[in-house]
């Protein structure tokens, strides 16, 4: 493992993954009755299972590959199902009629950082710094040869 070749991204992912982890795992979603993250959401529990996995698998495979090819699409998947989560939480905080507590706002809070940390190290890759203007790339085909 090189960590030097760890950048903000994969850092804020790994921080957002650990957080949605204690939202999980240590603290309380409602307040009454007091009901842990695990029991409280039932089918999102396995959407922060797997951003928290794709979130830290962003850090180690930054680290420990050699070429992008894997974390550059880690990076896309983190981003898209944290981000979904990130919606899924916000929905379900909206639409519950419960008093929320520490772990609802740990929880949505820890899913916009792996998505935002995912987002970010995405786009730091090649180059690309995260809002400044570059022109895409575009690829040159030969002419073809049937037509």
């Amino acid at each position: 493992m090189i960590l030097s070749r760890l950048r903000l991204g994969e850092y804020l992912a790994a921080l957002g993954s650990v957080a949605l982890l204690v939202a999980l795992f240590a603290l309380n979603w409602y307040c009454s009755p007091s009901i842990g993250g695990w029991r409280a959401i039932p089918t999102l529990r396995w959407f922060l299972l797997v951003s928290a996995a794709l979130g830290l698998a962003l850090l180690v495979t930054q680290a420990a590959m050699r070429g992008p090819a894997l974390p550059v699409t880690l990076d896309l998947l983190g981003m898209l199902v944290a981000g979904l989560t990130t919606i899924l939480i916000a929905i379900r905080m909206i639409t519950t009629g419960a008093t929320l507590w520490t772990g609802a706002w740990v929880g949505v809070g820890g899913a916009a950082l792996t998505t935002l940390g995912a987002f970010r190290a995405l786009r730091t890759e090649q180059g690309w710094t995260p809002g400044g203007d570059r022109e895409v790339e575009k690829a040159t085909l030969p002419d073809d040869p049937a037509g």
